[in-house]
């Protein structure tokens, strides 16, 4: 525990009940046996259902806190590697719910999407830098623009000396390149 808080205290911008919190979520989270839900999290926590939920709702600076992770794990020249991550799942109402491209099945299919950067060693060592859910926007054009945005976004949390990105296939299409090549990679 003592090291979680070493980390957390290095973010700036943490109130520090933020980051006593933060800490105790991570250690449950590790700790947990079952589904990772809000009930059963009050369980195991130090605080009840509701300040979880209160505490999810707060945006957290995940990027630095694994740029921080990553920079002290990963040794060597890293690349930058990215890929998007097919979820299915039912309902009418849920956020980003859409038709994306599910890989195992080998079709679109309705579910959610998440787009996700990570940094990786000559070793073979990742970890991931951030990652977004994709909104359900209608065309490959737009798709291609939310993942430049968060190419883009995540400029700053780079290691010094990232020259390469390493990407799927759907991301081949001549505006996407353009703006990668734009960042110096």
């Amino acid at each position: 525990m003592e090291s979680v808080h070493e980390k957390l205290a290095q973010i700036p911008g943490l109130s520090k009940p933020h980051r006593n919190r933060m800490a105790n979520l991570f250690c449950t989270l590790l700790s947990l046996r079952g589904k990772a839900n809000y009930l059963n999290l009050s369980r195991y926590a130090d605080c009840d259902e509701k300040t979880l939920r209160r505490l999810a709702q707060k945006t957290f600076p995940f990027q630095a806190l694994n740029a921080q992770l990553a920079a002290e794990s990963l040794s060597g020249p890293c690349i930058l590697a990215g890929d998007a991550t097919f979820v299915p799942k039912s309902g009418k109402h849920t956020y980003g719910l859409g038709r994306f491209w599910n890989g195992c099945a080998s079709r679109s299919e309705r579910g959610l999407e998440v787009s996700v950067l990570a940094l990786i060693n000559p070793q073979g060592q990742a970890m991931a830098l951030t990652a977004q859910q994709t909104p359900a926007l209608t065309t490959d054009a737009s798709r291609q623009q939310f993942y430049l945005a968060q190419l883009k976004a995540s400029q700053s949390a780079w290691p010094e000396g990232l020259s390469y990105a390493v990407f799927d296939g759907l991301y081949t299409t001549h505006n996407f390149v353009a703006g990668i090549c734009q960042t110096g990679l």
